[in-house]
């Protein structure tokens, strides 16, 4: 009989380095690292490794099962990585390796916010989009409790995904939720008293610089926008948020993400992204200046940076000012701003959605 185990890990290591762990003197075979989906890591092993990203399948025989496995716990610790038990059906990794403390009081906290914009009667088609992916492989951003007002009411654990459903609609399609760390906090904005909605996000700038969380938080992002009909999409950096301890505030020192007008389309965000997802429309006439854009169907999703970066530290968009909405007063959008302020609308857009 053989005794098979898998290793995850977040990124691949040679080979000749996972084999160099071995302690005593047994016959095995590994073969990787194989690259995986999310989705194809399992749960018990996604609940406790950060983006694992590659799987090392070992095949021993069954006599040297307990110092196999010990050797596959020692490669996973060094690497930050996992190992799963077919046999048993049982993952094992170092404690902590997806946990971020929460930070006490702060002031002057940079935050990625995350807008998948849709027309009103399809904000639920991404809400559910939303809620399928964090579960399965991003539950630090499902919402824990959620409502209107604070303090907000419901608890996802008292009700479970079709409650929060039930919710929204009964509080006229708008929800405000709480998650946890490194998450920020969201929002569900839909309604039929509108004629658009979203969905929105906040992370902490400083875990996207970590690869695991970066390299999750983009799968969600390019995964909403594919499984929903999204007609734009942005992730965008804000400076200078004021941490409770429990709540996110924008403060007069802030630079605010471009407001929002659910009654008509103003156009995309004033300056450049870090990341942005056109849909079907926009795809359309925009795709001669996204240039290095990754198309995903009808759609295109474009990285203008590896790491989380403003718009004043991103080389400057290509899209052509009438398609970009702007201040009143000319001012750009990484100047200290009022969330509130009014949009000027973009001169054009693409002709369904004027």
């Amino acid at each position: 009989m053989s005794y098979e185990v898998e290793i995850y890990l977040p990124a691949p290591v040679p080979v000749e380095e996972v084999v160099g762990a071995v302690r005593g003197s047994w016959g095995f075979t590994v073969d990787g690292p194989l690259a995986v989906e999310p989705e194809d890591v399992p749960a018990g092993v996604a609940a406790r490794v950060l983006g694992a990203s590659v799987v090392y399948l070992v095949n021993a025989d069954a006599a040297a099962a307990v110092p196999v496995r010990a050797w596959a716990k020692r490669v996973a610790r060094a690497h930050r990585g996992g190992v799963w038990d077919p046999q048993t059906e049982e993952a094992w990794s170092a404690a902590g390796l997806r946990k971020v403390p929460r930070p006490p009081r702060l002031e002057g906290v940079d935050v990625v916010t995350l807008r998948w914009w849709l027309r009103a009667a399809d904000t639920e088609t991404a809400l559910v989009a939303f809620l399928d992916q964090v579960t399965q492989f991003l539950p630090e951003a499902l919402p824990r409790r959620y409502g209107v007002t604070w303090p907000l009411k419901y608890r996802l654990e008292e009700g479970g995904v079709d409650s929060l459903r039930d919710a929204w609609v009964a509080e006229e399609y708008l929800l405000f939720f709480q998650n946890s760390q490194p998450f920020l906090g969201g929002s569900f904005v839909g309604g039929s008293d509108v004629v658009f909605g979203y969905v929105g996000l906040k992370i902490r700038l400083d875990a996207l610089i970590e690869p695991g969380w970066r390299r999750l938080v983009k799968r969600l992002f390019v995964e909403v926008g594919q499984r929903s009909p999204v007609v734009y999409a942005d992730a965008v950096v804000s400076r200078g948020w004021s941490w409770s301890g429990t709540e996110l505030f924008l403060t007069g020192r802030s630079t605010a993400h471009a407001p929002e007008n659910l009654h008509h389309w103003s156009g995309l965000h004033p300056s450049a992204l870090w990341w942005g997802w056109y849909g079907p429309e926009y795809a359309a006439v925009l795709a001669p200046y996204l240039p290095g854009a990754e198309r995903f169907g009808e759609a295109l999703f474009l990285e203008s940076s590896e790491l989380p970066a403003a718009s004043d530290g991103l080389p400057p968009t290509l899209i052509p000012a009438e398609y970009r909405c702007t201040r009143p007063d000319g001012r750009g959008p990484e100047d200290v701003s009022d969330l509130n302020e009014h949009l000027i609308d973009a001169k054009t857009a693409p002709a369904p959605l004027r």
